[in-house]
């Protein structure tokens, strides 16, 4: 089995890809061309599950293209209810193909659970589950009447043998609290999906230190992120805080806040071998700004029940020791 954490720019795509043409899909960014190709390139004819973490732009925005794709081979479409589904074109989509018959409320699945994870997908002769840890279902009740999308973000979570990946969508401190509450450790897990492109922080800052040390302690953190936010992403205050709980950080693109000039590192920090949203020639936004300059690119974790490999972290963490040197480079996951 394999993970992509999908180059996609603004937003976040992560697709597991299953054998026999098969995948699972979580969350599709602001667009979906970059997704579409990747799945394209791998054949994959069903899509087991497609899940919408929550229906901000940067996670939902291209679910409607995936829905229409694969209209009538997707087996579940997993969601959130909250205060904007309603107003997605998303949902509209879903509504459509309801009427017309391709796909059946049956196949629809609210990303909630009671006071324990719940089961969303299952082979049990690979030992490979995905279950929803959070939100609970009075959670998801309340952030909906705050009209709160990122307080009812599902957190999602791949096991796989003794494995585990952990796909954090926008969660809040509050729903890993709660999270916390229910366990007797913290989540441990090989690869954790940073939750909001690395770019929140609490009130208290020392949350984020709780977080990654009693909350979930990640060996590896991928970040997914766009070159050219203007959100301040990724913020110094996370990636420290992930580096002192032992993970390796590893983001799709790089932006100023580790590099003063992008442009001479295009395509990227690393090579690009994998479809992403990264150009390998120049591209400055209207203020004249550089866009889409690979970090880590697509980052691509194989994993099997005794063990997991994460492909090329060792050729992208000695380049972004090597970036250390380059004139003006200042890697946050270095400093």
């Amino acid at each position: 089995m394999e993970v992509y954490f999908v180059d996609i720019g603004r937003g976040t795509s992560c697709v597991i890809l299953l054998g026999d043409n098969r995948a699972i899909v979580i969350d599709c960014g602001k667009q979906s061309g970059v997704l579409l190709q990747l799945l394209k390139r791998f054949q994959v004819q069903e899509l087991e599950r497609l899940c919408v973490s929550h229906n901000h732009d940067d996670h939902v925005g291209g679910a409607v293209a995936v829905l229409t794709e694969y209209e009538g081979m997707i087996d579940r479409v997993c969601f959130l209810e909250d205060g904007k589904l309603l107003q997605t074109l998303f949902w509209r989509k879903v509504k459509q193909q309801i009427e017309n018959g391709t796909l059946q409320t049956r196949q629809l699945v609210r990303l909630h659970c009671d006071d324990r994870p719940k089961m969303l997908y299952e082979e049990r002769s690979r030992k490979l589950t995905l279950k929803i840890f959070s939100p609970r279902f009075i959670d998801n009740l309340q952030a909906k009447d705050e009209n709160d999308a990122n307080a009812t973000s599902a957190v999602l979570v791949l096991t796989c043998g003794n494995r585990r990946v952990v796909f954090a969508g926008d969660s809040t401190i509050r729903q890993w609290k709660r999270i916390r509450e229910e366990r007797s450790s913290p989540l441990a897990c090989d690869i954790l999906s940073v939750a909001h492109h690395a770019g929140i922080v609490w009130d208290d800052p020392s949350e984020l230190a709780w977080l990654y040390s009693e909350g979930v302690r990640p060996s590896n953190a991928v970040v997914s992120v766009a070159t050219s936010n203007t959100d301040g992403h990724p913020r110094r205050e996370v990636i420290t805080n992930l580096i002192a709980a032992g993970a390796k950080v590893m983001c799709t693109q790089i932006t100023t806040r580790c590099c003063d000039s992008l442009e001479p590192l295009r395509p990227g920090v690393v090579p690009i071998i994998l479809p992403g949203r990264s150009k390998p020639t120049r591209d400055l936004t209207g203020s004249g700004n550089s866009r889409d300059v690979a970090c880590a690119g697509t980052v691509v974790a194989e994993i099997m029940n005794d063990r997991l490999l994460i492909r090329r972290i060792s050729d992208h963490q000695a380049a972004v020791d090597r970036l250390t040197t380059h004139p003006g480079g200042h890697p946050l996951c270095r400093n």
